[in-house]
């Protein structure tokens, strides 16, 4: 279901940017953990595709 696709991905930005804090020490205030669901899959036509369970990492820039 969408909601729980939603709620998984979320789960899973969090876990990472828990690990970026822990094993690299990145400061917390510096990411953002944010979960997409199947609502940006990478491969669309393909929505079962494992290309399509990814962690992405964006730097957006500097804070402001």
């Amino acid at each position: 279901a969408r909601q729980y696709n939603l709620d998984l991905s979320q789960r899973r930005a969090d876990a990472v940017r828990k690990m970026l804090t822990a094993t690299f020490r990145v400061d917390p205030d510096m990411l953002v953990a944010v979960g997409f669901g199947e609502e940006q899959l990478r491969d669309p036509q393909n929505p079962e595709s494992g290309v399509n369970r990814r962690v992405q990492l964006l730097n957006i820039g500097p804070n402001s």
